[in-house]
């Protein structure tokens, strides 16, 4: 039997602080980050981005070694196929798993698919030798695809913000430096309905008492507010000691080049960053908008102790 490969998943919505979260676990010893590994097909091998070494993807030499590793040579993936089977699995389709039949059902839909990640995985972890891999793909659909590997150990960060900051942060122009073009934006309308079917997606599949030991809730303000003392959290979540972090004061880490081939041009941060709230949505958000992403999530924000009508943090 292959030896269980621990993968610590981080789950929620974009534009949540997953990427500078997923940078600072992958500084710790035996911790290494792939980044968005759902997007491999397509942002990887098909646009051959540019990897946060500063190389483009086909170009990297820890990716060529785990692609070569994994089937052999990069001509003898079919990215094209690859990226049509992973388009057969949405996370609107992930509820079907909480059903007996449903599980029957995405397993016959997948078909080998799910044994592709699985090498990928394991080639990983052979490249590197670390003990706990990073993925900070956020897809409920694809945390589900690492649920149905027998060789995987997942343990899911359920990372949330307020879903009028997530609003406001989809709404603003980013450039992109691994693309050379700006990041694509949402409607407050689609933001906010898919953060509030996001999350409802993630609490059914893992916060239940069949997946509560490794599901972890992590909110944005915590996270940015006492970094040290999350990271601290989390390595302990996967049963590892939190020592050796990357930190050199309570919220500022010094971060090293990492692999990532998608996600926020914070991935290509390096050097020393200091962890900072970002509350610009609270005087910058349009206030129709704010009524509005508060009319669609409110159940959850009520959930989540997020206030109805927030007060800007200078004024409180």
């Amino acid at each position: 039997m292959s030896k269980k490969i621990k993968v610590l998943y981080i789950a929620g919505l974009g534009r949540s602080g997953s990427t500078i979260l997923d940078k600072i676990l992958g500084e710790i010893d035996g911790f290494f980050s792939v980044g968005e590994m759902n997007y491999i097909w397509d942002r990887g091998l098909i646009e051959n981005r540019v990897c946060a070494c500063g190389v483009p993807f086909r170009e990297c030499k820890m990716w060529k070694e785990v692609l070569c590793e994994a089937f052999g040579a990069l001509d003898r993936i079919d990215a094209q196929k690859m990226q049509a089977f992973r388009e057969k699995i949405r996370t609107r389709h992930t509820l079907l798993g909480l059903l007996p039949r449903g599980k029957r059902f995405l397993s016959a839909r997948l078909g080998k698919y799910p044994n592709e990640f699985q090498r990928l995985y394991q080639a990983v972890q052979s490249i590197t030798g670390s003990k706990i891999i990073i993925d900070s793909s956020k897809f409920p659909s694809h945390a589900y695809l690492l649920k149905m590997l027998s060789v995987i150990d997942l343990y899911v960060i359920h990372l949330i913000r307020d879903p009028r900051a997530i609003t406001y942060s989809w709404q603003r122009k980013k450039f992109d430096p691994g693309t050379g073009i700006f990041m694509p934006t949402l409607s407050p309308l689609k933001s906010s309905l898919s953060w509030l079917a996001w999350n409802v997606i993630i609490e059914l599949l893992w916060n239940n008492s069949d997946q509560s030991a490794k599901y972890m809730q992590v909110h944005y303000q915590d996270f940015v507010t006492q970094p040290k003392v999350i990271i601290e959290n989390i390595v302990r979540f996967v049963g590892e000691s939190p020592s050796d972090l990357p930190f050199i004061s309570k919220n500022h880490v010094d971060l090293a080049h990492a692999h990532a081939f998608s996600g926020n041009p914070t991935r290509f941060h390096q050097g020393k960053i200091q962890i900072l709230p970002d509350t610009e949505w609270h005087s910058q958000l349009k206030l129709r908008y704010k009524i509005l992403t508060t009319l669609i999530t409110w159940p959850l924000l009520m959930r989540y102790r997020y206030a109805l009508a927030p007060r800007h943090p200078a004024l409180e």
